[in-house]
């Protein structure tokens, strides 16, 4: 499969060859990681995909990686690596640019995979659900599925507290912590070197300074949980009432910059489960984000570690279908010693462009990128590991 995040407004296409399905990669390295080691160049393309971590002091760059493992974590310490969270055998691990081929040595690595970035997606409303036909009342008086009991989790840009709509009868917030991982300083949730929390105390006292000037999160916090009180409960507006109008949430402010890693998605995921799990109480975690890189097929470490955190009494729902007509992927069938080419519509807009190609790892392919804009430009084949000409 070849997914492409790009934004030129021109026409590109890409000439896959094939050879003989002899190569053997060993290396347990994303080949994103294995690009930043390759001095400044390598470096402007970590920055370019947004995968190096703000470290103040730090002398050398550190890199957000998701490491698989077996066993145990041993090793990842001394080999330089800040350990934030672990979801069954997937942890998230700051690590400097310089210690990758340390950490990815450790017999307990299996895969050492850069942290990629994912956006906030709510484009489409959702379709009517039913959900109406499973309660009936009004709030705060409701008979049948409300809600009540489970945490909703939020992973997004935030929310407004002030809103109505996550207030219980007597003023209180629903909402009962709050993780701003993007703040510069605060007090960091347990376990989590970065951010500021605010617990229900502080939230009902006025001293959160949490808001969300995107909107994305509350849009989305009001799909899942909104109780209609901004609304009058229902009087002449009642389908903005919510899917869970009783349950109470725990939300992590994520994407305020617009993008995040999945490092810190998972991080989010790991407070929210844990906070419910000191509650007592099941979890419904919401990511209305995605990114277009990655296999889409559950085999990544960061996918790995969405079905490490889900089961009885742990569910995430991840947004789909945002992108169905965008064209940005395409597949193609490459004959041995043959070719195929496959092509892209690109809208103007960033001059960034990503490019992500999956095959068996047993094969081996050489990758040739045409541009046409008034004629056509083509690089030559490129082989696995090689970097693109920069005037290709």
């Amino acid at each position: 499969m070849i997914t492409r995040r790009m934004f030129f407004a021109a026409a590109l296409f890409l000439l896959v060859h094939a050879s003989v399905p002899a190569f053997s990669n060993s290396s347990k390295i994303d080949p994103r990681l294995v690009l930043m080691t390759r001095g400044a160049g390598g470096e402007t393309v970590a920055r370019l995909g947004g995968l190096l971590r703000s470290t103040p002091g730090a002398t050398t760059p550190v890199v957000e990686t998701i490491v698989r493992f077996h066993g145990d974590l041993s090793g990842v310490e001394s080999a330089g690596g800040e350990i934030r969270s672990v979801i069954g055998d997937i942890a998230t691990v700051d690590i400097p640019l310089d210690a990758l081929a340390r950490l990815s040595q450790l017999p307990n690595v299996v895969y050492v995979e850069a942290a990629k970035k994912v956006r906030p997606r709510l484009d489409v409303s959702v379709s009517q659900t039913g959900a109406s036909k499973m309660r009936s009342g009004l709030s705060p008086v409701w008979a049948g599925y409300t809600g009540r009991g489970v945490i909703i989790g939020i992973v997004d840009t935030g929310i407004d507290l002030k809103h109505p709509d996550f207030k219980d009868p007597d003023e209180k917030s629903r909402v009962l912590y709050l993780w701003d991982q993007s703040a510069a300083s605060g007090s960091h949730p347990s376990g989590f070197g970065y951010g500021n929390e605010c617990t229900g105390a502080i939230i009902d006292a006025g001293r959160c300074p949490e808001k969300d000037p995107e909107g994305h999160g509350t849009h989305v916090a009001g799909i899942a949980a909104g109780n209609g009180s901004a609304t009058g409960n229902g009087q002449p507006a009642y389908r903005y009432i919510g899917m869970a109008p009783d349950a109470d949430l725990i939300v992590v402010n994520a994407l305020s910059s617009g993008i995040a890693s999945g490092g810190t998605i998972l991080d989010g995921i790991s407070y929210i489960q844990a906070k419910a799990a000191l509650l007592g109480r099941p979890s419904v975690i919401n990511l209305s984000l995605g990114s277009d890189l990655g296999p889409h097929d559950g085999t990544s470490n960061y996918e790995r570690a969405l079905d490490n955190a889900s089961g009885t009494g742990r569910v995430i729902v991840g947004s789909i279908g945002n992108e169905n007509g965008a064209g940005i992927h395409a597949s193609g069938t490459v004959p041995q010693g043959g070719s195929v080419s496959v092509g892209f519509t690109l809208p103007a807009g960033d001059p960034g462009e990503a490019l992500d190609i999956w095959y068996d790892g047993t094969d081996q392919m050489q990758i040739s990128i045409g541009y046409a804009a008034n004629g056509a430009c083509e690089t030559g084949a490129v082989v696995p590991g090689a970097v693109l000409p920069s005037d290709g």
